[in-house]
């Protein structure tokens, strides 16, 4: 089977265009992602024991080795360690049953959905470019003409500009990337998104915001109001049936009730970890959060831990103690 699948990639790859082997690392990465996945299927993770819990999170990263020496920083801080067998451990002590990995950026993926498709991973700019360029229109009229709901979920990566052809980290603080310019990169996309209509324009795409939209909230009535007024109503319509929250960091000490002022239910929210970026000691206080909260009702916690990622992605997708 290892042969097998690596050969899938290798062939998938070379249609898009891509040389892997032209890569000198290519054979021991390939080996470390297929060995990943295929320890990883459902029987596998069942019969250690682990991911046998009920909450569902939508935002977990995978981190093999190879991976954090081509990336030893990820937003200003040290990429870090991760292993089948601690993501496990971390799942089991917060009851999480279903983890859905990606790579935290550049948000490659070597399994791709031309077979089932249950969502789509993307980075908030590539090349100082926003999801709402010109350019990427096309991609999104595909997408949206794929048949069944499609899904999104859009994660932050370090901010670029394009000065005289290099890109320049554009990163303004003294502070890490990951610390603030995470929440304004989504903030800088979804405007983006929003402004050029292609929120609106495509119809048959939900989009997941991590770390509870970001900054983005807290700005859209100043955008929409000064400059785009024609576009306020649709956009909040779309707030609360096409977009989704993720709960990733500490967002719901307060920073949830910013997005309910929206009238934004909380059937839209989605507990999402960070694991294993999000540091180890914050993650419990994250979940307390969560259960203390008086911002949701039970039944809406019940929501936020499975029924809506269920609601989003189907429960065929979403098989108890398995990663997708």
């Amino acid at each position: 089977m290892t042969q097998a699948s690596i050969q899938t990639i290798l062939h998938n790859a070379a249609a898009d265009g891509i040389d892997l082997s032209a890569l000198n690392f290519t054979e021991l990465v390939l080996n470390e992602i297929v060995g990943i996945y295929e320890s990883a299927v459902c029987s596998n993770v069942s019969d250690t024991g682990s991911g046998n819990g009920s909450r569902i999170d939508v935002h977990n990263h995978l981190v093999p080795a190879w991976y954090q020496s081509l990336v030893p920083l990820t937003g200003g801080n040290p990429t870090p360690e991760w292993n089948l067998t601690s993501a496990l451990s971390f799942m089991d002590s917060e009851d999480i049953g279903h983890s859905v990995l990606s790579f935290s950026s550049p948000g490659a993926a070597v399994f791709p959905g031309n077979q089932s498709m249950t969502d789509l991973v993307l980075i908030s700019s590539f090349e100082g470019k926003y999801l709402g360029n010109p350019e990427f229109t096309e991609f999104f009229k595909v997408v949206n003409e794929r048949e069944g709901k499609q899904i999104i979920f859009v994660h932050p990566g370090t901010p670029f500009l394009v000065i005289d052809g290099q890109l320049v980290e554009a990163n303004p603080t003294v502070y890490p990337t990951g610390f603030i310019e995470f929440y304004f990169e989504t903030t800088r996309t979804f405007q983006d998104l929003t402004v050029t209509q292609t929120l609106a324009n495509f119809t048959n795409i939900d989009w997941i915001l991590p770390h509870a939209g970001g900054a983005y909230p807290a700005v859209i009535d100043r955008n929409l109001y000064e400059r785009f007024p024609e576009l306020a109503n649709s956009t909040y319509d779309i707030m609360k049936t096409r977009l989704w929250y993720d709960t990733a960091s500490p967002t719901f000490l307060h920073q949830i009730g910013g997005l309910f002022a929206y009238s934004v239910g909380d059937s839209q929210v989605m507990l999402g970890s960070d694991f294993p970026y999000a540091p180890q000691s914050s993650q419990a206080g994250s979940l307390q959060a969560i259960l203390d909260s008086d911002f949701v009702n039970g039944t809406g916690k019940e929501g936020i831990f499975t029924g809506n990622a269920e609601q989003l992605f189907g429960t065929h997708n979403l098989v108890p103690g398995c990663f997708h």
